[in-house]
């Protein structure tokens, strides 16, 4: 919850920066650079485009953070079910007792049963696998989209404030590094 949290200040604070900079008497600047194929100097338009990409980005923020969750729910769910399965492997093993007295009845059916369950949790994670494996590409590719644009576009700036881009990109990295860690 309070990834989510974090995110929403996060997004609030990137979708009132150019509110503010209105308030100051500025050009109007719309939170995300896209291509509007029509003019936002009149009001209407540029509000209407300012709540659109408001409500988008909140979007964006839900379903990323879901989507983050629900991949580290499954991986959750997929371990606990084989740390179960070892658990009741290792006491049915315990309740075996010597090697002379020969297994129980209720011994093979635990075994048995753990057999199951470890193939259950094998579809499992094989379905789990199927799933992510194609989101975790397009996500992949966009973010190699993104990075390599940002370095086309910070070749195409002057050698002077090029120096100014690297250090708010190094500064950036450093954050993403040092959230990452925690």
């Amino acid at each position: 919850m309070s990834f989510l949290m974090i995110s929403y200040v996060t997004g609030l604070g990137f979708i009132i920066t150019p509110a503010l900079e209105l308030l100051k008497g500025d050009k109007r600047v719309l939170p995300l650079k896209t291509y509007i194929p029509y003019s936002v100097s009149n009001l209407l338009p540029y509000l209407v485009t300012y709540l659109q990409q408001f409500l988008a980005v909140f979007y964006a923020i839900m379903l990323n953070v879901n989507f983050d969750c629900l991949v580290y729910g499954f991986t959750i769910q997929a371990c606990a079910q084989i740390d179960l399965m070892c658990s009741r492997l290792t006491d049915s093993l315990k309740n075996i007792g010597g090697i002379s007295s020969g297994r129980k009845p209720e011994t093979n059916a635990l075994i048995v049963e753990c057999v199951k369950h470890h193939l259950l949790v094998s579809n499992l994670v094989k379905k789990i696998r199927e799933l992510f494996i194609w989101t975790v590409m397009i996500f992949f590719f966009f973010s190699l989209l993104i990075v390599c644009t940002s370095i086309f576009l910070i070749s195409k700036v002057s050698p002077k404030r090029r120096f100014m881009y690297f250090q708010r990109y190094d500064v950036h990295l450093f954050l993403a590094e040092e959230t990452t860690q925690l």
